[in-house]
C-alpha cells in the first residue's frame, strides 16, 4: 500500500511553493517592510456600565404616632355626675395610672428592642452574605488568573542559547549575514509589528469557542539560536531579540489561548543540527524538540526517536544559498520513520477528492526541493491517521515551518489535520465542529507572526 500512495502522489508532489511566501522577508532585509503594519481590530462587545446609574432603593416608612380611634359620641355619651374624691381615692388613683405608665413604657422599649435586633440581624445577614459572595469572587478570579499566570509565567520563561563560538568574524552578504559555514536570515521585529498577531489569534480562539482548545506556538529562526551574542552586542550584526518579540507576543493573548514555549528546548539543544545551513526552515530534529515541547506543556507522553528508523538525504541546497553570492556547504534533511502504521490523505485543492499518500515522501533526493520530504511539501490540506487509537483529534494550522513537526503529532493523535492557510479556503470553526476536533495549534514561524500579509491570509479561515 505504501508503494501505491508513493506512486500516485509523486506526480503531484509540490514541496516548493513555500518559496512564494518568502517575499515578505525578503523585503525586511531591503528594508521595505512597514514600520508599524495595519493592525486588525477585534471584533468585541461594547459593554456600557453606567457609573451614575443609581441603585434602585426600598423605602421603608416608619408612622410614629399613634392613632386613637376610640370616637367619643357626644350625643349618645352617658352623663356623669362630677365626684368628689377623696384624698386617699386621688393616691390610689395616681398610683394606678402611674402603673399604667411603666407597663406601656416596658412594652414599648420591647417592641423597639426587638426592632432593632431584627434590623441588626438583617444587617449582619446582609453583610455575611456580601463577604462571603466577595470571598467566592475573589477565589474565582485568583483561580483563573492563577492558572493563566502559571501558563503565561511557563511560557515566557526564556533561556539563552549559548551556541559554539570559534571567535571568527562574519561577513554581510546582500542582506544576510554569513558566519561558521551557514547563512543567517536576520530579524527585525519588534513587539508593535508582533501586537496585530497576538489580537488575530485571540480573536481566533473567540470565534472557535470554548468547547476548542487554542494553543500558539512561535518558532525562533536560526539567527536566534545559532549566532553567538557577541555579533549583537558589538553591534557587528543587527538582528532584534526574538526572544523578546515572541514573549510580548504570548503577553497580549487573551486567556483563551495557551502558548507553548518551544524557544527553551531548542535553546537547550542550539550546538546540535537543528537548523539548516543553506535555508531558513529548522531541521527534522529542531522539529522533533518543538513537538516535544508541545506534549510535555499538554501533560502527553512523548514520542521517543529511538522507536523510529532514521533516514538521510544528502545533498540539499536550500532557498537562501541562492540569495548570496558565497557559498556554504549543502546541507543535508534527516526524518524518522515511524514505529507505527500511518497514513496521510493529501488534498490538492481544498474542495477536491484527498490522494492516499505517506507521511513522508520517499522519493525525495538532494536538490532544492529536499524539505518536501515532510509530508509532501505544502498543501492545503493533509490529514495524517494513525493506529495509536487515543481517541484526540488536532488541527495544526501552519506555513512550511510545520511540515516537518506535524508527523510526530501522530503519536498523540489519531487523527492530525494540517491546515496550510495561505492555501486552504474553508472555516475553521466549521471543520472543526465537523471533524469532531476539540485542539486546534497555530504553529507559526517567527517572520510570519510579524508580517500583516500573512495574518490577513490567517483571517480568511473564518470568512
Amino acid at each position: 500500500m505504501s508503494e501505491n500512495r508513493y506512486n500516485n502522489g509523486k506526480n503531484s508532489y509540490q514541496p516548493n511553493r513555500y518559496k512564494a511566501q518568502l517575499n515578505h522577508q525578503r523585503a525586511m532585509r531591503a528594508g521595505n517592510i512597514e514600520n508599524s503594519p495595519e493592525r486588525h481590530k477585534n471584533s468585541h462587545n461594547d459593554y456600557n456600565f453606567d457609573v451614575n446609574r443609581r441603585p434602585n432603593k426600598n423605602k421603608y416608612e416608619h408612622s410614629t404616632s399613634k392613632q386613637n380611634r376610640s370616637l367619643s359620641r357626644r350625643n349618645n355619651a352617658p352623663k356623669y355626675r362630677k365626684k368628689s374624691f377623696s384624698s386617699g381615692s386621688t393616691v390610689v388613683l395616681i398610683i394606678a395610672v402611674l402603673l399604667i405608665l411603666v407597663v406601656v413604657l416596658f412594652t414599648v422599649k420591647e417592641v423597639i428592642n426587638s426592632y432593632d435586633n431584627n434590623n441588626e440581624s438583617s444587617v449582619s445577614q446582609i453583610q455575611q452574605t456580601v463577604s462571603e459572595t466577595q470571598s467566592s469572587a475573589q477565589f474565582t478570579t485568583q483561580a483563573v488568573t492563577q492558572e493563566t499566570t502559571v501558563s503565561l509565567a511557563d511560557a515566557n520563561n526564556f533561556v539563552t542559547p549559548n551556541p559554539a563560538d570559534n571567535n571568527e568574524s562574519g561577513t554581510m552578504d546582500n542582506g544576510f549575514y554569513v558566519w561558521n559555514d551557514s547563512i543567517f536570515e536576520l530579524f527585525y521585529g519588534d513587539e508593535d509589528t508582533v501586537q496585530p498577531y497576538s489580537e488575530a489569534i485571540s480573536r481566533y480562539a473567540q470565534n472557535l469557542g470554548s468547547n476548542i482548545k487554542t494553543y500558539s506556538m512561535i518558532i525562533p529562526t536560526h539567527v536566534e539560536m545559532g549566532l553567538p551574542k557577541r555579533f549583537t552586542e558589538s553591534g557587528e550584526v543587527s538582528t532584534a531579540s526574538q526572544s523578546e518579540n515572541i514573549s510580548a507576543a504570548y503577553k497580549n493573548f487573551s486567556s483563551s489561548v495557551t502558548p507553548i514555549n518551544c524557544y527553551n528546548e531548542l535553546a537547550n539543544h542550539c550546538n546540535e543540527y537543528i537548523y539548516f545551513r543553506t535555508d531558513h526552515h529548522w531541521t527534522g530534529l529542531g522539529a522533533y524538540y518543538a513537538y516535544k515541547s508541545f506534549a510535555e506543556a499538554t501533560n502527553q507522553d512523548v514520542l521517543s526517536l529511538d522507536t523510529c528508523t532514521k533516514q538521510s538525504i544528502d545533498g540539499f541546497t536550500g532557498t537562501l544559498l541562492s540569495d548570496i553570492s558565497g557559498s556554504v556547504s549543502e546541507d543535508k534533511v534527516e526524518y524518522w520513520e515511524l514505529p507505527y502504521e500511518t497514513t496521510n490523505n493529501v488534498y490538492y485543492e481544498s474542495d477536491g477528492a484527498p490522494t492516499e499518500l505517506t507521511v513522508y515522501y520517499g522519493g525525495a533526493v538532494g536538490g532544492t526541493l529536499t524539505y518536501g520530504v515532510f509530508i509532501w511539501g505544502d498543501q492545503p490540506l493533509e490529514v495524517l491517521s494513525s493506529n495509536r487509537n487515543t481517541g484526540k483529534k488536532i488541527a495544526i494550522v501552519k506555513e512550511s515551518f510545520g511540515n516537518a513537526m506535524v508527523p510526530y503529532f501522530t503519536y498523540n493523535y489519531d487523527e492530525v489535520h494540517v491546515i496550510d492557510f495561505r492555501y486552504w479556503e474553508g472555516n475553521l470553526k466549521s471543520y472543526c465542529e465537523e471533524n469532531g476536533i476539540t485542539e486546534v495549534l497555530f504553529a507559526n514561524g517567527v517572520m510570519s507572526a510579524n508580517t500583516s500579509s500573512q495574518i490577513e491570509a490567517m483571517d480568511t479561515l473564518f470568512n
